[in-house]
């Protein structure tokens, strides 16, 4: 995958991405699992339960692609307003279509 493959697809994936930290601070399941049809929400409660106290995402840094047999990984560095932490988030992409099929999230604590 070249550079120019990688800022476009990260043009395309960055408010996709956005959506999904906010449905993550807001608790919104509906709007997530049309994005991730197979996440179930007790996983998803599970994750806001976790991020919950961290507050509202203050930066958001994408941080790059890996290509996988079958998957390209785009990693995000994600702070946040009430933590000093930081996480590593990934999104795993089906790499062998050109339409956007998300197969993955996941995030780092």
């Amino acid at each position: 995958m070249s550079e120019s493959d990688i800022v476009r697809l990260k043009s395309r994936v960055q408010p996709i991405f956005d959506t999904v930290l906010e449905c993550h601070y807001t608790g919104e399941f509906n709007a997530i699992s049309k994005i991730f049809p197979s996440l179930s929400s007790e996983v998803f409660d599970e994750a806001v339960g976790v991020l919950k106290p961290m507050g509202k995402p203050a930066r958001v840094e994408f941080l790059g692609a890996i290509n996988k047999v079958n998957e390209i990984k785009l990693l995000w560095k994600v702070s946040y307003h009430s933590s000093d932490e930081e996480l590593l988030w990934e999104l795993l992409i089906d790499g062998r279509s050109d339409e956007l099929k998300f197969v993955g999230l996941g995030f780092d604590k």
